[in-house]
């Protein structure tokens, strides 16, 4: 499993940090050697304080981080 930072937020509730992370599969057909073309190999993790959330959809991910933060619309 790989990961990397996607976006990091900053608001008025403080900071809330996104990561992809690349789920380690099996390679097959639908991969190149750069990665995955596959949406479910990648998930999103959203990292305020001690909380942990995961998502499968990067703008879900980035709602809640942002949601978190305090970040206005």
């Amino acid at each position: 499993m790989a990961e990397s930072l996607y976006v990091s937020l900053e608001g008025r509730n403080g900071k809330a940090d996104v990561y992809e992370i690349t789920v380690d599969v099996d390679k097959d057909k639908y991969q190149s050697g750069s990665g995955s073309s596959r949406p479910w190999d990648i998930k999103y993790e959203v990292r305020y304080g001690a909380q942990v959330q995961e998502f499968w959809a990067e703008g879900e991910a980035v709602t809640v981080a942002k949601t978190l933060a305090g970040v206005p619309d």
